[in-house]
């Protein structure tokens, strides 16, 4: 969600020079096109495993080149860790088609440093977002120079931040009652004990309110909230807007989470939590080090219990609030739009059409790697396949009990915007394509083609169409104003249903 919110910022300060379309295979891209007035379209990640590895890139390329001729783009911008080969190729495709990394800084010293390098020279540019805890970077990217540096970037706006009292008639919260907003994963056992401690020490405020994005249960499904907690969800897109409805906020040290909420001047307690390249624990120890925010010690349960319960402390909370003012403003949406525009308006750095080919591409990095890297990225990939084969050994002798679990292979074809519904097909175990608003009729007999390559002709063959849904469904409760605009756009839309395809 992090790389998806920090494109919705670029996009935005895009709208008024351009007409920015955002692609991405997290999930909260349902909530994008309602809420911010964005062209998107999902695509599935590889970790759906609806097709091989090899299949996925060519199909990831397949898309994006289908999409860049459909809307005559001339940049791609990729926000993530590495791009994918599917990417790549893409950009190769075309001599007049420019690709851009926002590649954030803050990372921790792990296998993906070696290949900095080789992206960094495939790119026309590579872009990096201000991070508030830069002076504790010291990773591998905090050495480098080849990327053009610009300020914070956050979805967080003086401007555009409601009230707090509008915000918490928008979330159905309490006026006069302390309320806690709390991010927290339950991916693991880990973040689940965590998030039992918070929740545990919130108990201990007097009359509070806690607000979630998820409903908090364990692995099993179960509720972890205690007896007696006033706790509810909602869900907002941008929550960013509404972050003055909270007395306080307890989350993961993740970018957008720093940048939001101690722009907003929200108290918060960080939780670092250490998964991927990003090194959360600097980021929060660097809050906590200069009095912006608290860190909790993700390892110490009691800790983050009584950290939770001090945070009701209002002179801890006023203190927080005042220092975050210190805070220079996250204007790097805006300079990150600037450089994409003048990017679209140059040259390509590598004005060639490279064919595509997947091991040609693994062949490439593999030489360009001197020897300690070399040995070191064997050492790696012998280490993989030890450990998954002694995974798939175990699995073997000790199977995984799966009741009444079938694969549904069915394709699914939808143009919608409608949130609830982006987010039942994203989330179903159908495979769902997500076709751009408006587009023409060519590039849906395209999209079918690259459909029938990923899936097969039969799984096409058995496909449905279906067209916006008459349902006006939002993702968190709209004003009386808003609900009627988006009854009339809906409405507007319903004229153009996806029509079927040609054979």
């Amino acid at each position: 969600m992090g790389h998806l919110v920090r494109a919705c910022a670029v996009a935005k300060a895009l709208l008024p020079e351009a007409e920015p379309i955002i692609v991405s295979m997290a999930p909260g891209i349902a909530d994008v096109g309602a809420s911010l007035g964005i062209r998107t379209e999902y695509i599935p990640g590889r970790d759906r495993d609806w097709m091989p590895r090899r299949v996925w890139d060519h199909y990831l390329r397949d898309r994006l080149i289908a999409l860049a001729e459909e809307t005559g783009a001339k940049v791609i911008s990729f926000d993530g860790v590495v791009p994918y080969p599917g990417v790549l190729a893409a950009k190769f495709h075309s001599a007049d088609l420019r690709l851009a990394w926002v590649r954030r800084g803050l990372w921790r010293d792990t296998p993906q440093k070696l290949t900095l390098s080789l992206y960094a020279s495939l790119m026309d540019i590579v872009i990096e977002p201000g991070d508030y805890a830069a002076d504790y970077d010291k990773g591998p990217t905090s050495s480098r120079d080849d990327a053009e540096k610009v300020a914070p970037v956050s979805l967080y706006s003086v401007d555009q931040a409601l009230p707090r009292d509008q915000a918490r008639e928008l979330l159905g919260l309490d006026l006069d009652r302390p309320a806690v907003l709390v991010t927290l994963g339950t991916a693991t056992l880990e973040e689940v004990d965590r998030l039992k401690a918070v929740l545990r020490g919130l108990k201990r405020w007097t009359n509070v309110q806690v607000l979630m994005t998820k409903n908090p249960v364990d692995r099993t499904g179960k509720s972890i909230v205690p007896p007696g907690l006033d706790l509810r969800t909602a869900r907002y897109f941008p929550l960013a807007k509404l972050l003055h409805a909270f007395d306080g906020a307890i989350s993961a040290a993740g970018y957008n989470s720093i940048h939001e909420f101690m722009c907003a001047g929200t108290p918060t307690i960080f939780i670092p939590v250490m998964r991927g390249t990003d090194d959360q624990l600097a980021r929060a120890r660097w809050c906590h080090d200069f009095g912006f925010a608290i860190m909790a010690d993700p390892e110490n349960l009691l800790g983050i219990e009584r950290w939770a319960e001090r945070l009701s402390d209002e002179a801890i909370r006023n203190s927080l609030s005042t220092k975050c003012l210190e805070l220079i403003d996250p204007s790097g949406g805006k300079e990150i739009a600037q450089k994409l525009l003048s990017l679209s308006q140059s040259p390509a750095k590598h004005g060639v059409v490279v064919t595509y080919s997947y091991w040609r591409f693994k062949l490439s990095q593999l030489r360009r790697l001197p020897l300690r890297a070399l040995l070191k990225r064997v050492y790696y990939a012998i280490a993989r396949a030890v450990l998954r084969n002694a995974a798939l050994i175990y699995r073997k002798i000790v199977p995984r009990k799966i009741e009444n679990i079938k694969p549904d292979k069915s394709v699914t074809f939808s143009q919608t915007l409608n949130p609830k519904f982006l987010k039942e097909a994203i989330s179903s175990a159908g495979r769902f394509e997500h076709i751009l608003e408006d587009s023409s009729i060519m590039y849906k007999s395209v999209r079918k083609k690259i459909a029938t390559k990923a899936y097969g002709q039969n799984a096409i063959t058995d496909s449905t169409w279906l067209a916006v849904e008459q349902e006006i469904a939002v993702g968190a409760p709209r004003t009386p104003v808003e609900i009627k605009l988006q009854a009339e756009e809906l409405a507007e839309k319903q004229k153009d249903y996806l029509p079927q395809l040609p054979s």
